[in-house]
């Protein structure tokens, strides 16, 4: 005869007991994490498949902590020593929406084959879908180990806009799942108004979950290829939309200018100059419509009286920061623009290389 052995599980007492425990181990794991300020899911998802390839050209458009994005961008690379690293900050228009990455300003720049004094330079698309200035800063924290010499930051008057209508999903997604660095930005540079758009889960070591499915994407993606952007047909090109008599942004559409959110600009000149770097912040360039209406709108989203006040606010704050500051706004033709008013061509890049190149000079 054959002794088998009982379960465990054999009673409802036993079931307990051992549930119990396992709740008891799981919560002196997550206090332990908390304590140290560890996600270990976010920790895990740095590994990654694009270090193979020597790094994305562009960072993923993927719900993943922004660490994560860092860790599988070339600009994780260490630095050569004769190497004058850029890093490009922006929204839609520098990632290239609908251009293929050869296409994009950093890599017409980095086709140039520039130089700084003795070293070269390269730059790294660290560009994001989506204008959003408080997004652009978490950014720029998360790449401060990787040693830049000059942020050019491109801005437009959207980016500033979450304290009026909330962030974009996309964006709020970022911070709440890089909460730890979130919030240390928020509290070391007093930025308390954004927990009105950040779901804050206070308590917990672990807040990546949602993130699992695009992080397992993109261990494929390097080898499976980036989606491709699709191309705009010439017939759905910004020149061909008709300007209603009322833009997008209007007026009222803004809180104030300069409210709570350009902030984020002071925010960036002190972590560039926390790491010896110089940062430029240049108004980027948009689709300006010469037909019907265009006396009162710039373009479909864009209404000429409230545009050319925030360009006269943004050169007042930055001279009052001392922020460098260049507004390239106009610095391309209307033909150029693709399918919206800031997704400019890979043709219009490679005219727009020395005129971002002239202003590190």
């Amino acid at each position: 005869m054959f002794n088998t052995r009982q379960s465990p599980l054999g009673s409802p007492v036993a079931t307990l007991r051992v549930f119990m425990k396992a709740l008891l181990l799981a919560l002196l794991l997550n206090s332990s994490f908390v304590i140290v300020g560890v996600d270990p899911l976010a920790s895990l998802m740095r590994l990654n498949t694009w270090s193979l390839r020597g790094g994305s050209t562009r960072l993923m458009r993927r719900a993943m902590p922004i660490e994560a994005l860092i860790a599988a961008h070339e600009v994780s690379r260490p630095k050569a020593p004769d190497e004058y690293r850029v890093i490009i900050l922006g929204d839609s228009e520098q990632w290239g929406m609908s251009l293929p990455a050869s296409e994009t300003l950093t890599a017409h720049i980095n086709a140039r084959h520039f130089k700084v004094g003795e070293r070269r330079l390269v730059a790294y698309n660290l560009a994001y879908p989506f204008p959003e200035a408080t997004r652009d800063t978490l950014i720029l924290d998360a790449a401060a180990d990787t040693k830049p010499d000059l942020v050019i930051w491109f801005i437009t008057a959207i980016a500033f806009n979450s304290s009026k209508v909330g962030m974009y999903e996309g964006n709020s997604i970022l911070f709440e799942l890089s909460q730890p660095r979130a919030d240390r930005l928020i509290k070391t540079y007093d930025q308390q108004w954004l927990y009105q758009w950040i779901k804050h889960k206070d308590g917990l070591a672990i807040t990546s979950q949602n993130a699992i499915p695009d992080w397992l994407g993109s261990l494929v993606e390097p080898f499976d290829g980036a989606p491709q952007e699709p191309v705009v047909p010439e017939a759905k090109r910004a020149i061909h939309e008709s300007i209603p008599a009322q833009a997008s942004w209007y007026n009222d559409f803004f809180l104030q200018m300069p409210d709570s959110a350009w902030q984020s600009l002071v925010i960036g000149r002190q972590i560039t100059d926390r790491l010896g770097a110089k940062l430029l912040v240049v108004n980027e360039p948009m689709f300006i419509s010469t037909g019907p209406n265009s006396d009162v709108n710039y373009n479909t989203w864009v209404q000429r009286s409230t545009y050319d006040k925030y360009r006269r606010e943004i050169v007042a704050f930055t001279q009052q920061h001392n922020i460098s500051y260049a507004d390239l706004w106009n610095a391309i033709p209307p033909e150029h623009f693709t399918d919206s008013f800031f997704h400019a061509d890979g043709e219009a890049w490679t005219a727009m290389v020395d005129r971002v190149i002239s202003l590190i000079n």
